[in-house]
């Protein structure tokens, strides 16, 4: 970047390494405030030297221009290739003893030194604009899913999916509550809290969690840890969950009794959980889903909860209708978006796993780190078991 944008100043450059340099550090301080010194919970002081608001401001600007920074380096890159175009055509012109005039140094000159500075102002105004769609709330993404000869009393079926909301610094009360208020609003039968749901300790998001306990469902609401609930504690996670009427699945399932009034015979329903694969990093055990199927009876249909979609791999050794799973965001922004395929196999919304089950991914309720959702907003699911009929 600093390259780039001091190449076309006859002075000042210096203000611009500055600048950027201010803006690195800031980038590496925000996760480290975040992480180690809890600036995510309004109610803990331990470990500061510095007022808590001054902190917090400082991981504001710092996830802030991590988003900025990575949508510059695109679009600066953009700006390179178009520079290795002219240099190519105006080497061929050259070549070949065609008048190059329309390749002038002076119009070469005016493109190099303009080019980049556009770039970098672009890149400002899509970070404006994902910024805006990060902090508006998430959407309602409805979502039908088919099954062939589904059960009466399953037939329309309204499951909400709330996954990776990260309350914690950067999404607190005001934002909790509209998801809160968005999904009561949908009437769902039942509640699926996929994992990533926080970002502290219960103690220091008590005001901002708290929103959570007006959560409803008719026939329960299900949580199964993230890997973030892993680096906040995912015990005293568990453990409060609980304590708010919610059930925690790890490698363990709930029956279900599902019936429509006007059907004659109730539908059994599985609800099945696995923890994260972090949980084997921090002494739990990981995800088995096998174990978690261990007693279940006959269903009529199976749902399994994953936070990551590669847990497809264990998904397979069950019989399973329905994998419901997060954490990739979908890339949460432009251009990362384009790189998340390389690491996930299911990254975005509604997938068919070789015949077997279906997959849905949810794109993140909130976010993490740069509050940038350029192309992806937020959502909440609504999805819905259907005939496909």
């Amino acid at each position: 970047m600093g390259a780039r944008l001091t190449e076309s100043l006859q002075r000042g450059s210096i203000f611009v390494w500055i600048a950027l340099a201010i803006m690195a550090f800031l980038v590496i301080a925000a996760p480290f405030l975040v992480r180690y010194l809890n600036v995510s919970e309004t109610n803990s002081h331990e470990g500061r030297l510095l007022p808590h608001g001054f902190l917090s401001i400082i991981a504001w600007c710092g996830f802030v221009l991590l988003g900025f920074m990575a949508t510059a380096v695109t679009t600066l890159a953009l700006v390179d290739i178009c520079r290795l175009f002219f240099a190519l055509v105006h080497f061929v012109l050259n070549g070949t003893n065609i008048d190059a005039q329309a390749f002038s140094p002076e119009r070469r000159k005016f493109i190099f030194t303009y080019l980049p500075w556009g770039a970098f102002g672009a890149a400002a105004l899509f970070t404006a604009k994902g910024f805006q769609t990060a902090m508006k709330g998430p959407i309602v993404k409805r979502v039908s899913i088919p099954k062939i000869k589904i059960h009466p009393s399953l037939e329309g079926l309204k499951i909400v999916q709330i996954s990776d909301l990260h309350i914690g610094n950067l999404i607190r009360r005001p934002f909790v509550e509209k998801v809160v208020k968005t999904t009561l609003a949908l009437e769902p039968d039942i509640i699926m809290l996929t994992g990533d749901m926080v970002d502290g300790s219960p103690a220091g998001l008590a005001d901002d969690i708290e929103p959570l306990k007006e959560l409803k469902a008719k026939y329960g609401i299900y949580f199964i840890t993230g890997n973030h609930e892993y680096y906040s504690g995912a015990k005293t996670w568990s453990d409060y969950f609980r304590s708010q009427g919610i059930e925690v699945l790890s490698n363990s399932h709930k029956v279900l009794e599902i019936k429509k009034a006007d059907v004659k015979e109730s539908a059994r329903l599985v609800i099945a959980g696995v923890p994260d694969f972090t949980a084997e990093r921090f002494g739990f055990e990981g995800p088995d889903a096998v174990k978690a199927m261990k007693g279940s009876p006959k269903s009529d249909y199976t749902i399994m909860l994953a936070h990551q979609p590669n847990s497809y791999r264990e998904t397979e050794k069950i019989e399973c209708d329905l994998q419901l799973s997060g954490h990739t965001h979908s890339g949460q922004f432009y251009p990362v978006r384009f790189f998340i395929g390389l690491f996930q196999k299911y990254y975005q919304g509604l997938y068919r796993h070789q015949d077997k089950f279906w997959i849905y991914v949810n794109q993140g309720t909130g976010f993490w780190g740069p509050p940038n959702r350029l192309g992806l907003p937020s959502e909440i699911t609504l999805l819905t078991l259907r005939s496909p009929e």
